[in-house]
This record gives structure tokens, sequence and C-alpha cells, in this order.
């Protein structure tokens, strides 16, 4: 049975086409997994072929691991969405997203993982997916240090949606908190 590690010593080593051909005996022999699936969509992109890869990535989605509580895994999807961008599907970066929105853990979601996450709704042009997110989050950011970081993240989706209106009224109400913040300030 060909092993994740077997194929990614290939990959480590430049063998991209025999990391391929490992990976498509792998996906084959072996039970489905989306470790399989994401990394034979990576080598199709690197081997030049990012069309091929969608299918790879759509799969891998559909065999995201959920916990014991039915929550996947953030860096996850986070990852086949960015394949799905680098394989110019942002369609298909959207779809997964839709299916997995009820599926996160937000409770336990890192700024960097939300940011991450809002960051690739803004370059699929999706920005109220990013809103959708950051609204889910936002007990969980009021009352710590990424608070700040959190608002500002907000105005940003507000500016690439041309929401000047929400964006002013999110920096008034912030800076009626924190009068003297100079990130604010500068942002």
């Amino acid at each position: 049975m060909i092993t994740i590690l077997q194929i990614r010593e290939k990959i480590d080593n430049g063998s991209l086409q025999e990391a391929y051909d490992l990976a498509c005996e792998a996906a084959t022999n072996n039970p489905p997994t989306s470790d399989i699936q994401y990394t034979l969509g990576k080598l199709l992109i690197d081997l030049g072929r990012p069309r091929e890869s969608i299918v790879h990535f759509e799969i891998a989605g559909s065999l995201m691991a959920k916990d014991s509580e039915g929550f996947i895994d953030t860096r996850d999807l986070i990852m086949i969405m960015s394949a799905f961008l680098q394989s110019d599907w942002p369609s298909g970066a959207k779809s997964l997203l839709i299916k997995q929105l009820d599926h996160l853990n937000y409770g336990s979601l890192n700024f960097d993982d939300v940011e991450q996450l809002v960051n690739i709704t803004i370059v699929m042009e999706e920005s109220d997916l990013g809103l959708q997110i950051l609204e889910k989050c936002f007990s969980y950011f009021e009352l710590t240090d990424f608070y700040i970081d959190y608002v500002l993240l907000m105005a940003k989706v507000f500016r690439t949606q041309d929401d000047q209106e929400s964006e002013l009224k999110l920096y008034e109400t912030i800076l009626e908190q924190f009068p003297l913040n100079e990130r604010i300030h500068n942002a």
C-alpha cells in the first residue's frame, strides 16, 4: 500500500512525475482520502495541468474529515480553497466554503485562520461570505487582544465592497472605544 509519506518523499526530491504516478496508484488502490486527492491536485498544478487538478480538489473537499463534534479542520479547508484559486477555479472554492460554513468551529478559530478565510473570500470576489464568517466569529474576538485586528479586517471587507458608509460607521464606533489607538488612526 502506497502512503502519503512515500509520495511526499518523491515531491521533496523533485520527482514530480514519479510522485504523481504514485499518487494515482494510491488513489486507485487505497481507500479514498482527502490527503491523496489534494496531493494529486497540487501535483497537477505543479506539472502545468491546473484544469485537471479541479476534480481532485473537489474530491478532497468532499472527503474532509470531521472531528468528534462534526467540525472540519479549518487549515484543510484553507488549503483546498487556495488550491482551487491556484487552479483558476474560484467557483469551486466558493462552493466548498458554502458547504462547510456550518461545519467550522468558530470558537476555536485563531485570528490568522479567520484572516486567511476572509482574504480568500475577497480574492474570490465573494466578500459577503467573508462578512458571514466575521459575523459568526464576532463574539469570540470581542473581548480579546485581536478585537482591533478583527475590526480592521471587517473594515477591509467593507472597503472591497465599496461600502464607505459601513466602513466609516465602523471606524467611528471603534474610535469611540479606543480614541488613542494608532493602528486605527493609521488604517
